[in-house]
């Protein structure tokens, strides 16, 4: 069941633990996710579009449809029902937070309380350390910031220790081809589970 949540961070807690194939069976009603995107980094929107249409493909053939909420950081008090928060900083905030997770790390994932996998969560994106790895591999900035939002929310609707050899949940991708990263077979099936509606649930 979607919860209603409000954007806003009291306190941070840090769970960042923090596939490749194309033709997948997509299933005829797949399920539907909301996600809220605060965009504390003033992106310009066509930037976020691109790299929420990047994000949406990569979940399309895994056979979920995402839905965007886009909101601004003066929108503090609004509340959305969705199934996950996706918070992109930069700055001072960025650099806060990026003493938190790994060096090289573009984001990393919150789970809801105790719970291990499927809808709830929150994701971070550190914009400047995106901006700089699209920078040194020549390739489009929101190429890289889909990727890595596509990245941070498999973590919320895998299992603990999701990185993978292959395609969007390896730890590093091979930037410089450009081209988008998509989940395993195996993964996809995963995520269409954990994420289809629990009977008794609203849609």
């Amino acid at each position: 069941m979607r919860s209603a949540v409000m954007v806003a961070i009291a306190g941070v807690t840090v769970i960042a633990r923090a596939s490749s194939t194309v033709a997948q069976e997509v299933p005829a009603s797949p399920p539907v996710v909301g996600v809220l995107v605060s965009n504390r980094a003033n992106l310009r929107p066509e930037m976020l579009k691109a790299a929420e249409d990047d994000a949406a493909t990569i979940y399309r053939v895994a056979g979920v449809q995402m839905t965007w909420v886009n909101v601004r950081p003066t929108d503090v008090g609004y509340d959305y029902a969705v199934d996950f928060i996706v918070m992109i900083v930069s700055g001072k905030e960025a650099g806060r937070m990026a003493a938190r997770s790994d060096q090289d790390a573009m984001g990393f994932a919150t789970r809801d309380s105790n719970d291990e996998a499927g809808r709830g969560g929150m994701a971070f994106v550190l914009f400047d350390r995106v901006e700089d790895s699209a920078s040194s591999h020549h390739v489009s900035i929101s190429r890289v910031l889909g990727q890595v939002i596509a990245h941070e929310l498999g973590h919320l609707v895998l299992p603990g220790n999701s990185h993978s050899e292959r395609g969007i949940m390896r730890a590093k991708w091979n930037l410089r081809s450009g081209l988008l990263e998509y989940f395993t077979t195996a993964q996809a099936e995963i995520i269409r589970r954990r994420l289809a509606p629990r009977r008794g649930s609203l849609p």
